[in-house]
């Protein structure tokens, strides 16, 4: 096995369970010369000779080893039933229903391997080849523990940094249909496992559909908006609450999907779905004054990396304003699923675009993803999704 030893000081950081330890952290590498190249597990030490733990050995990657256990214990079957049946616990105390993430990489100490459940179904992806080497021990511990009727791999995601996986959509266990449907807030959901956006629905939004449905129930019969709607989740929500919502996303297959959503749940005479790009609907919708009384803004992650910031901030300034410009009075949730735009850099946006409209933007309230994508304090990078939720009102009484 590699044996990986870390650069003084830089395993205190481990100890305290960040994961991640990157090339240039690095003393040494010791191995064969062929293990060295390929992706695997490696033992890591400290300086000082010390054992840290063992983890996924990914050469190729910046990150080139991600912490799985401080004990000197196999990495096998046995291993992964023991973390995934954690896991599993955890969210049995909180969904009462086989819908969530049951497994969310780092944050459940399998770095690397996300796992979706969607009732007797389960959409797996591996998300760096060193994991990958693994795939065999952990299907069998999810077919042991979960009995599942079908297993999907979805490995068609874009990938990121050097790291070079195979694109993979294949069942890999079982059987898996087109589409299943779940429930949430009295709404039935279809999802397709095969071909949807990453895993097929996003989840870590469940808390914010929640609320976006209680906020809506203020303005039955006023106007909605949800950009970027994806498959409708926050436009049924606020249609469900008596809402007229126009929902926009530019993919067609995603609008198709979002309309079959709504005829689902009866409400297809509520909802109009316009298939074109966010930034089209909102220059018309200024140029013809539109109002609305309640606008949800959930952009994907627009950049991957830090040194992006300023064109993000550029692009979500322009958006942000004029979906302000849209609500004299009512409410605004701002999304960003981007961990490098954090919730100084939106309260800036914010603060910056409502003085241009001599707006007041008072904060009611902020959420993070949900329970089943764990923020783990001592892994800054677990918290991704950060959501702002705004009263918006005019100025004019100042």
């Amino acid at each position: 096995m590699v044996v990986l030893i870390a650069k003084k000081g830089k395993e205190k950081k481990m100890k305290n369970f960040y994961p991640w330890l990157f090339k240039d952290e690095l003393e040494d590498i010791i191995g064969n010369p062929e293990d060295l190249k390929k992706p695997g597990l490696a033992n890591l030490f400290s300086s000082d000779k010390e054992f840290i733990g063992k983890g996924l050995y990914i050469p190729s990657s910046r990150k080139i080893f991600k912490l799985m256990t401080h004990k000197d214990e196999k990495i096998d079957k046995t291993f992964f039933i023991r973390r995934i049946s954690r896991a599993l616990s955890i969210r049995e105390e909180r969904f009462p229903e086989p819908f969530y993430r049951l497994i969310n990489s780092e944050s459940d100490f399998i770095p690397g391997l996300i796992v979706d459940r969607y009732g007797s179904y389960l959409v797996v992806q591996f998300r760096d080849t060193a994991i990958k080497t693994l795939e065999g021990q952990i299907l069998d511990a999810l077919i042991e523990i979960i009995k599942p009727k079908g297993i999907q791999e979805r490995n068609d995601f874009e990938h990121v940094e050097d790291v070079n996986i195979v694109q993979v959509n294949k069942t890999v266990y079982g059987e898996i249909p087109d589409s299943v449907i779940i429930q949430e807030n009295n709404l039935k959901i279809l999802v397709n496992l095969k071909s949807g956006q990453k895993t097929g629905f996003f989840y870590d939004q469940r808390k914010n559909r929640h609320l976006t449905m209680k906020i809506a129930q203020s303005f039955s019969g006023k106007l909605g908006i949800d950009l970027y709607c994806y498959t409708g989740g926050f436009a049924l929500n606020m249609a469900y609450s008596g809402m007229k919502v126009i929902a926009v996303d530019k993919s067609t297959e995603d609008i198709e999907l979002a309309k079959e959503n709504a005829r689902l749940n009866s409400l297809e005479d509520k909802v109009t779905f316009l298939n074109i790009k966010v930034e089209d609907f909102l220059d018309e919708s200024v140029s013809k004054n539109l109002k609305s009384q309640f606008i949800v803004f959930d952009p994907p992650s627009l950049i991957k990396n830090k040194s992006e910031k300023r064109k993000a901030f550029k692009i979500l300034s322009e958006l942000i304003g004029k979906s302000i410009d849209l609500i004299d009075e009512g409410y605004l949730s701002f999304s960003s699923c981007a961990y490098n735009i954090d919730l100084k850099l939106m309260v800036e946006i914010l603060r910056i675009q409502a003085g241009d409209q001599r707006k007041i933007l008072r904060v009611f309230d902020q959420t993070f993803q949900d329970i089943d994508h764990p923020w783990i304090l001592q892994i800054p990078e677990s918290l991704y999704l950060k959501t702002l939720w705004l009263i918006i009102e005019k100025g004019e009484f100042l």
